[in-house]
């Protein structure tokens, strides 16, 4: 278990980054002022300290104090420095002292998580290194359609992650990229964090789904325990996410993966998987997880014109009737797969023939949101509506 070190005149920031910590599973301990965090730095071994840079006013730069201190006592904690004034002088002495984080405030919180996770995970940061924060990725969102014999409407609206620098804006390659790292569980919890900081512009009715990795979640026992708590830090309730569990097979049977799964259930989430093709691992997930929704892959609606295609999307369907899961189809690009899957009577679709991956601005621009969002439009179902965020490689 982590320790932690929480330097802040402001009680309210104190107590507030405090409880957040320790919700995540930290040992928190507080000091307001240097000779407080002096004393306990000297008393135990901190593995991250999270400092102000102003604790007394008009006393001047009292966090840089509390860096040097920390360096002192503790060589290899994680350091963070937060300020509502940076410049270019600070910068460089917090640099020089060795701060590996510097931050304007006011920060969300789980931001602050996922950048000590990745600091942990990569140990100190050098000059010209770059971490996956949510700050480094992007949100685009994809509207996922009820079709039915009254029209459409908005079911639920996916958040896709894309990377900032060049050669990692795709979502393959950013968790490629992670991977070879070790990062998987890391750039998970950064998508988590973006998405749900984004996720907090949208209208507040609409229910979340994110969409994490199966690895991440059977070998990251607080990664739940972090979603939970930054969905309360971004006010959105349990009850309005689903959590889709991507690339599932490799580990299923996992003790790790069942006990997140469960954890979230508890907590009132719902959950998704992808569809991965053969009929026998389709059966073994469902029978594990006890999804709520199974999304059927792409390939399966690719060419409408194959009665395989046919056979194959009933046999699916079936199947999540069986266990008491609806189907979701993506990745309709052509009216025939639209015809296809509504035929095989699935009524949750998304893909690029209804909507693209948007941007917010975009988005609440479109006539279908801007109607959903003011509640001028029957949404789909009660028990459905959503707006879904994919954190997968997808």
């Amino acid at each position: 278990m982590e320790r932690l070190l929480v330097v802040d005149d402001d009680a309210g920031l104190r107590d507030g980054i405090s409880r957040y910590f320790s919700a995540l599973g930290y040992v928190v301990d507080r000091a307001a002022k240097v000779a407080e965090a002096k004393a306990l730095l000297a008393q135990a071994r901190y593995d991250a300290v999270i400092t102000d840079l102003h604790l007394t006013p008009g006393e001047g730069a009292e966090g840089l104090a509390v860096v040097v201190e920390a360096r002192r006592q503790c060589s290899a904690a994680r350091i963070v420095l937060l300020t509502g004034t940076p410049s270019d002088a600070v910068e460089t002495a917090a640099r020089r002292l060795g701060v590996d984080v510097l931050l304007q405030k006011p920060r969300p919180l789980p931001e602050l998580a996922s950048i000590l996770h990745t600091l942990a995970g990569r140990g100190r940061l050098q000059e010209g290194s770059s971490v996956l924060t949510p700050e480094s990725l992007s949100i685009v969102f994809q509207t996922m359609f009820q079709v039915g014999p009254h029209g459409r409407h908005i079911h639920a609206v996916e958040a896709l992650v894309r990377g900032q620098r060049a050669g990692l804006e795709s979502p393959a390659a950013l968790f490629e990229a992670a991977r070879s790292r070790g990062q998987e569980e890391l750039l998970d919890r950064a998508c988590v964090a973006a998405a749900l900081i984004e996720a907090r512009r949208l209208p507040t009715d609409l229910r979340l789904c994110v969409n994490v990795h199966a690895s991440s979640l059977a070998a990251d026992d607080a990664l739940v325990v972090s979603l939970a708590a930054a969905a309360r830090q971004c006010s959105i309730s349990a009850e309005r996410l689903v959590v889709e569990v991507v690339d599932h097979v490799p580990v299923l049977g996992h003790s790790g993966l069942r006990q997140s799964i469960e954890a979230l259930r508890a907590m009132g989430v719902r959950i998704a998987l992808d569809q991965t093709g053969p009929a026998s691992s389709d059966e073994r997930s469902l029978r594990e997880c006890r999804p709520d929704y199974l999304k059927v892959h792409a390939s399966l609606a690719a060419d409408p014109g194959r009665g395989s295609r046919a056979a194959a999307l009933a046999s699916v369907c079936a199947l999540a009737r069986e266990f008491g899961a609806r189907v979701v189809a993506e990745g309709i690009e052509r009216s025939e797969q639209l015809d296809l899957v509504t035929g095989a009577g699935i009524d949750l679709v998304q893909g690029f023939l209804l909507a693209p991956p948007l941007g917010f601005h975009h988005l609440a621009h479109r006539p279908f949101f801007a109607e959903n969002a003011t509640g001028d439009v029957q949404r789909g179902g009660a028990a459905a509506t959503g707006v879904g965020l994919g954190l997968g490689a997808r």
